[in-house]
Order: C-alpha cells, then structure tokens, then sequence
C-alpha cells in the first residue's frame, strides 16, 4: 500500500471540485490508476459548494443563549456559533460539550469547522456527500479511464470527551465501505 497526500492551491469557495482535484493531481504528477481509492477532504467538498457561513450574520435564538452557559471546549461559547450547531445538528446531547447527531453519525458541533478557514467564518459539512461522491467516482473514471476506482469524502473527528482525532468517512463510492462479518469466526 502507498499513500500520498498531494498540495493545493488554497481554493476559494464554490470552486469547480473535479477541476481541481484534477488539477492537483497533474500538479503533483499524479495519475489515478486502477485499484486506487481516493480520499477527499469533507472541507474541500463543502468549499466548492459555498458551505461557509460567516458567524456574525447569525442571530442566536433562545435556545442557543440558553445553552450558551454550558461550556463547550474551552469555556463560554458564542452563541451565534451554538445557533449554527442546532441548525446544522438532527439532534443536540447538551453536556459539557456539545454532542450532536448529524447524518447519523455521533460528532461534536455537527462537524462545523472553524480552524481551517478565515476568522469570524465556519464551514459546515457537505451537503448530499453521498452524490457529491458518486458523481465525483464516476467524473474521475471518466477522466482517467479507470474501471476500477475508490473515493472517499472524510473528516477527522474527535471522539465526544477523548483527546486526539480520527478519521471519519461521511460517504464513498466505488466500493463496499464496511464487510459485513456477521456470522463468521472472530
């Protein structure tokens, strides 16, 4: 197995995502081969769609000031980001951090990230990450004529009250995401 990371240009939101997954491919003299699985920043996803919300603009509701006094992380949390949360979220676990429901899948502050992305903004997960995958899977077989191909939309994620992160795959095409091992030997 060999895994490589490739560089980018700092892309600016609603950018063309196959344009510049193909384009970052070609800069780091790359080719997508038969068998590879390819692995795609949720962030990057969502920056094309223009998923990035700038948190001033958000009016907190009742709701959020309210849990507002619950700390989260590091203390006192801005509502206006609390509002977000509950409007990104299906569901809220309130405690001492905010746990959320999103997409199924048990994550802190329904995934919204505000570390890689310009102060006062958040960017929030993809939306449709499991078309964004399949039309994706299918463009780059296309492009690099493969039959063959794996892709994977993903984010890190911290476990809710542990330290460090892992990653985590929102949606992928081309291959089964999880074998189902039920009924065979340990």
């Amino acid at each position: 197995m060999e895994i490589s990371g490739l560089k980018t240009r700092v892309f600016i939101e609603g950018f063309d995502l196959i344009q510049g997954i193909i384009e970052a491919l070609r800069k780091n003299r790359k080719k997508i081969s038969e068998r590879d699985i390819l692995i795609i920043s949720s962030k990057i996803v969502a920056l094309s769609q223009k998923r990035v919300i700038e948190i001033k603009k958000i009016r907190p509701s009742r709701r959020a000031l309210k849990l507002q006094k619950i700390p989260y992380a590091t203390g006192r949390e801005d509502p206006r980001f609390i509002e977000l949360i509950l409007r990104e979220a299906d569901n809220v676990f309130p405690g001492k951090i905010l746990t959320t429901l999103k997409d199924g899948m048990l994550v802190p502050a329904a995934g919204i990230d505000r570390s890689n992305v310009r102060d006062g903004f958040a960017i929030l997960w993809p939306k449709y990450p499991w078309k964004v995958a399949r039309d994706l899977w299918k463009k780059l077989r296309r492009a690099f004529r493969v039959k063959k191909l794996g892709l994977v939309i993903c984010d890190s994620r911290c476990q809710p009250l542990r330290w460090g992160t892992a990653g985590l795959a929102l949606s992928w095409a081309g291959f089964f995401g999880v074998e189902d091992a039920r009924g065979q030997k340990d």
